[in-house]
C-alpha cells in the first residue's frame, strides 16, 4: 500500500520505520514547515502521490482538519491519540468517514499489551502512570490528560464505557475515578515523576506492567491490523475506533470540568 505520514516527530518517524519494515511505500511530510506556501506545496505533493491511507502524527489541534482533508482525498485514516483536540470536532470527522465509506482508527497501542488483564474484566482496577514531562514540547505539557489518555482508553477497553466520573488535580498529578456498569477504574497520573512506570493492579496484585519491548511490537501490530482492515480484512477488536476515541475525549473534557466545578460528571 501507499501510505502518507503527516508529522515526522518521534512517533511519525517510528511509524515510517515500521511501515517500511512491513513492506509498504511511504511518503512523509513534516507539518512543522513554517510558511503556508511550503505547507500547501508539501500537502499537495503528498496527495498527488495518491496514497491509500494517511497516518496523522501532528499535535492534536490539527487532527480534525488533516483527517477531513485526507478523507476528502479518499484516504483511510489512522490518527495518533487523541482523535481530536475538542470533542465537538469528532462528530464531523466521524461523519466524513461514514459518508466516504473509509476506515478510521486511533492510535492507542497499549491495547495490544493488555493480554494479561483480559477483555471486559469487570473488576476494580487501579491504573498508574508516572513520567517526567519537563522536557516535552510545551504544547504537550499543557495537555496532561490528552497525553496520558492511554490509561483512560485502556480502562474503557477493559471495563467498558464510563457512566460517571470525578477528577481532581494536585501538585502530584491527576486522580480520576470512573464508574463503569459494574466496576470502578481509578487512574493515577504523575507527570512530574523522576522515573518512568506504567502499571495496572487489582488490590495488592499487579496484573500488568509496561514493557518497552512489547510496546515496540504493539505499534507494529496495531498499524498492521489497521492496514489489514483497509485491505478488506475484518476489524480487530483491539483497534480503537473513532467512536471509542470520541468517548475518551469526552472523558477528558468531563475530568477537566469535574476538577473546575468540584462535582461528579455524568457522561
Amino acid at each position: 500500500m501507499r501510505i502518507g505520514v503527516i508529522g515526522l516527530g518521534s512517533i511519525g518517524k517510528r511509524h515510517v520505520a515500521n511501515l517500511l519494515e512491513l513492506g509498504h511505500e511511504v511518503m512523509g511530510f513534516d507539518e512543522r514547515i513554517t510558511t503556508e506556501a511550503w505547507t500547501a506545496k508539501g500537502i499537495g505533493l503528498l496527495y498527488n502521490w495518491k496514497p491509500e491511507a494517511v497516518v496523522i502524527c501532528t499535535p492534536p489541534a490539527s487532527h480534525a482538519a488533516l483527517a477531513i482533508e485526507a478523507m476528502h482525498h479518499g484516504c483511510h485514516c489512522f490518527i495518533e491519540k487523541p482523535i481530536v483536540h475538542r470533542g465537538l470536532e469528532s462528530a464531523t470527522v466521524l461523519a466524513v468517514a461514514k459518508s466516504k465509506g473509509l476506515h478510521l482508527a486511533v492510535g492507542y497501542q497499549l491495547r495490544w499489551q493488555l493480554d494479561s488483564v483480559g477483555f471486559h474484566a469487570d473488576k476494580d482496577i487501579v491504573w498508574e502512570c508516572s513520567q517526567n514531562m519537563a522536557e516535552w514540547p510545551s504544547q504537550y505539557q499543557k495537555d496532561v490528560l490528552g497525553e496520558f489518555s492511554h490509561e483512560i482508553d485502556a480502562a474503557v477497553f477493559v471495563n467498558g464505557p464510563v457512566e460517571k466520573l470525578t477528577a481532581r488535580e494536585s501538585v502530584y498529578g491527576w486522580v480520576i475515578q470512573m464508574r463503569h456498569l459494574s466496576c470502578v477504574s481509578t487512574i493515577l497520573i504523575n507527570p512530574r515523576a523522576t522515573s518512568y512506570s506504567r502499571t495496572a493492579s487489582i488490590g495488592s496484585q499487579d496484573i500488568w506492567t509496561f514493557s518497552t519491548d512489547e510496546n515496540d511490537l504493539a505499534y507494529k501490530r496495531e498499524l498492521q491490523a489497521f492496514l489489514n482492515v483497509c485491505q478488506g480484512q475484518p476489524w480487530d477488536e483491539r483497534l480503537c475506533s473513532g467512536a471509542e476515541a470520541t468517548h475518551t475525549v469526552r472523558i477528558i473534557e468531563a475530568c477537566r470540568e469535574s476538577m473546575r466545578e468540584c462535582k461528579v460528571m455524568a457522561l
